[in-house]
């Protein structure tokens, strides 16, 4: 929550020194508290589209290689449900399908991925 937070704040100051429209410093700084949660909107909802696409690429790094030895090590897992872990939870992080083929694609790239079949479908 804290990155939430302070992420907004420097957002706010950033906009504001550029002199940027207020409304959309109003809308922006919305975006950046709260693109962390996917259910605080319907997802159907175009209206935040916005803020699905920021929530999106938020959350696609915790989906690539680079990630990776952070998921094996928080979760205590092997690189084998590690991986496992990612294709399931991209379908739960994600929204779009941009996002969720995004998110394949990095999958792939984790050394040892080509041994699951399913991610080759």
């Amino acid at each position: 929550m804290r990155h939430l937070i302070e992420g907004e704040k420097i957002a706010k100051k950033i906009l504001q020194s550029i002199n940027y429209e207020k409304e959309r410093i109003r809308e922006i700084t919305w975006i950046v508290r709260n693109h962390e949660d996917a259910f605080a909107f319907p997802p159907s909802d175009s209206e935040n589209i916005n803020l699905i696409i920021v929530s999106d690429a938020d959350k696609l790094f915790r989906i690539t290689p680079t990630n990776f030895s952070d998921i094996v090590n928080i979760h205590k897992a092997s690189p084998k449900e590690a991986i496992e872990y990612l294709m399931d939870m991209k379908d739960k992080w994600l929204i779009t399908r941009t996002a969720r083929s995004i998110a394949e694609e990095e999958i792939r790239k984790i050394p040892g991925a080509y041994l699951f079949s399913r991610l080759f479908e």
